[in-house]
């Protein structure tokens, strides 16, 4: 979808309730918002880059949590958890 010029994606409810991590990133060019509840990723909406909405939409899908990982500080840009090239080859395969 086209808002305003700007290539929009949003997946999942899109609604932050109490107790939610909701995560924010912006620039110039793109806007980035997550929600996070319950340690899994529940909402996504991407503006301008949908880089990699492919795996934002398996790990909403299948709700794999993610709290057990390394925090979540930086859930964009994916790949998440990235200690080594093994996680990497792991988050690009979606088995988080």
């Amino acid at each position: 979808m086209n808002f305003y010029g700007l290539v929009t994606l949003s997946l999942g409810r899109g609604v932050a309730e109490e107790g939610d991590i909701v995560l924010e990133e912006e620039d110039a060019h793109n806007y980035r918002r997550a929600i996070i509840r319950d340690g899994k990723l529940d909402s996504i909406l991407l503006q301008g880059k949908i880089d990699y909405s492919g795996i934002y939409q398996y790990l909403i899908k299948n709700q794999i949590d993610l709290s057990g990982k390394n925090k979540i500080f930086s859930i964009f840009p994916l790949p998440i958890f990235m200690e080594s090239k093994k996680m990497e080859r792991i988050a690009i395969r979606y088995n988080v």
